[in-house]
């Protein structure tokens, strides 16, 4: 994990709520990854992306998502 990276949980009072990094994983600079979701073993999350589901294993994720808030 790098500068700038932001792990944030549902905002629910119980259960898990916090995103799960597998071991080896790669989070660059600036990535959020929101809720409770698991980056899986060796995982890649590339700089600046916004993560909001599971990661598999040994992938490489760009997902940059939008949401009109309007």
């Amino acid at each position: 994990m790098v500068w700038g990276v932001t792990l944030g949980g549902t905002g629910k009072e119980h259960g898990d709520r916090h995103p799960k990094i597998g071991q080896g994983a790669l989070i660059g600079a600036s990535a959020t990854i929101l809720g409770n979701i698991n980056v899986g073993e060796g995982a890649m999350i590339a700089a600046g992306s916004l993560v909001l589901k599971d990661v598999p294993p040994h992938r490489l994720e760009t997902r940059l998502m939008y949401y009109n808030l309007t």
